[in-house]
């Protein structure tokens, strides 16, 4: 069931999964449209992704803008 997301309003938007594997080799994609990887399981993409998303929030936090979200 698709829905829309905290704060969102609207048609939901078309959604596809963050994580993707090709080769046994895991990777994850940004909204931007960037794969990182690969790497060697799912649960290290996930971990790295989830290293990207604060990385991301820290640099939004000395910018002072607000633009990425958690994962849900």
């Amino acid at each position: 069931m698709n829905s829309n997301r905290k704060g969102e309003e609207g048609p939901v938007p078309y959604r596809t999964g963050r994580f993707f594997c090709v080769d046994s080799q895991w990777f994850f994609t940004t909204r931007e449209g960037l794969d990182h990887g690969p790497f060697p399981t799912k649960e290290k993409a996930e971990w790295e992704c989830q290293t990207y998303i604060n990385v991301c929030l820290k640099i939004e936090e000395r910018l002072g803008t607000k633009t990425v979200r958690q994962i849900d």
